[in-house]
Formats: C-alpha cells, structure tokens, sequence
C-alpha cells in the first residue's frame, strides 16, 4: 500500500531509481492528480461500467500499466469528498430514512 499526495509522485518513483515495483503496489491511497494523462499507464475512474473491477471499498479509481496485467487499486481522497458533497454517497449515521440525525 502507498499513501501519496499526489498519484503523479507514485508513477514518477516508478519511472526512475527505486526499490519500488508497479507488481508489489495493490493499493494507493492519494489526494488527487496534477496531470490529466501518464505516458505507459491508463487512469480509469470507477463508474457503473466497470464497478466489478473495484476489489476494495472505496477505491475510485484503476490504475493499469501499459502491457501488464496488474491493477492498482487507486482510492482518490478528492473524489471521495466531491461525491460526499454532491450526495452521492452517505455516511452510515447520516444516510437519508435512517432516523438520525447529526
């Protein structure tokens, strides 16, 4: 497990002089990206299509090296809080019908 600020910092380690290997990273935990794209991997939010791929709760997104079978599984504080607020998704003590109140 990796925890970053930032996902970008993760796929640098990977690309220079590290002890660090994509094959032995299951999970990250981060803040958010600073790039939009990574050159030799695929970023892939978890949506309705691809739920099935998600093998932990939580995690948002997919992150796949180009020509690798291994997945990290990406969990995105950011995203996480954008969907809190939009109401997407509920605390268990504050999920709308549940009878309390915070």
């Amino acid at each position: 497990m990796e925890f970053k600020n930032n996902l970008d910092a993760l796929i640098d380690e990977l690309g220079g002089e590290t002890r660090k290997s994509y094959g032995h990273i299951d999970v990250c935990v981060c803040w958010s990206t600073v790039s939009a794209k990574f050159d030799g991997y695929q970023l892939t939010e978890i949506g309705e299509a691809n739920v099935d791929r998600r093998a932990l709760p939580g995690v948002t997104h997919l992150l796949e090296r180009d020509g690798d079978a291994h997945v990290v599984q990406v969990v995105m504080l950011k995203t996480i809080v954008d969907m809190i607020r939009a109401g997407k998704v509920f605390a268990s003590n504050t999920a709308p019908g549940n009878g309390k109140s915070r």
